[in-house]
């Protein structure tokens, strides 16, 4: 079911926001899990900002995890949005009873998730949130059948997400990672065109390189290889 709206999520044991907390995010592109230790205040600033731009249009909110699924995980996920419903334990038939749902997801996550089922005669009123470089209209496609609509990013787990774009339909899409979040700011290194980001969520606002090439067009990211 749903964790009802203003249930609180208090973590008795980070009273000290400066106590070293590990992070377990999965990558938006193979779903593989990857740990980043940081002082927890940091973790709920950097990724409380962007939260509600990418889940403007959500009434509820699912998280597809990697095998390290816990109660703590869902806590932090409802720490960081007070104001949405989180659904516990997704299953395929919970599609068709929460309208305006946002999963959050890797590609590889999403796929996983329908394999063993018939696409519904309409897709569901659901949203994807799906980050990474390994988009591509064969993908959408197949995702579309299930879900109408895609949201789409860019982003590191250092960093959280740093772009971001939401797919209606597959002719939404034209290949890149979106726009960025208003905190951002990127670049490229004028020696490989590799994709620099700058946030003042990490590095002390400082240029990060994620390993990613790439190009802006039309205040977009393009990823062109790794």
């Amino acid at each position: 079911g749903a964790i009802p709206q203003g249930v609180d999520p208090t973590f008795n044991s980070y009273d000290d926001e400066s106590e070293p907390f590990i992070v377990a995010q999965s990558s938006g592109t193979t779903g593989n899990v990857k740990f980043i230790k940081i002082p927890f205040g940091e973790y709920i600033q950097r990724i409380d900002n962007n939260f509600h731009i990418q889940f403007e249009e959500a009434k509820y909110a699912a998280f597809l995890f990697p095998p390290l699924k816990s109660t703590t995980q869902y806590k932090v996920a409802n720490l960081l949005m007070m104001d949405l419903p989180i659904v516990i334990d997704l299953t395929y038939e919970d599609l068709a009873k929460y309208p305006r749902l946002q999963i959050v997801c890797s590609h590889a996550q999403a796929a996983w998730f329908v394999r063993d089922h018939t696409p519904p005669e309409t897709p569901f009123d659901v949203t994807i949130d799906v980050a990474g470089a390994a988009t591509d209209e064969k993908y959408l496609n197949e995702m579309f059948k299930y879900f109408n609509q895609i949201n789409i990013g860019y982003g590191a787990t250092e960093t959280s997400r740093t772009f971001n774009k939401r797919l209606r339909s597959i002719s939404d899409f034209n290949g890149s990672s979106g726009t960025p979040f208003p905190d951002v700011e990127v670049s490229f290194n004028p020696g490989d065109d590799s994709v620099l980001i700058k946030t003042p969520r990490a590095f002390n606002n400082e240029w990060f390189s994620p390993g990613d090439y790439g190009y802006m067009k039309d205040g977009e990211l393009y990823v062109t290889g790794r």
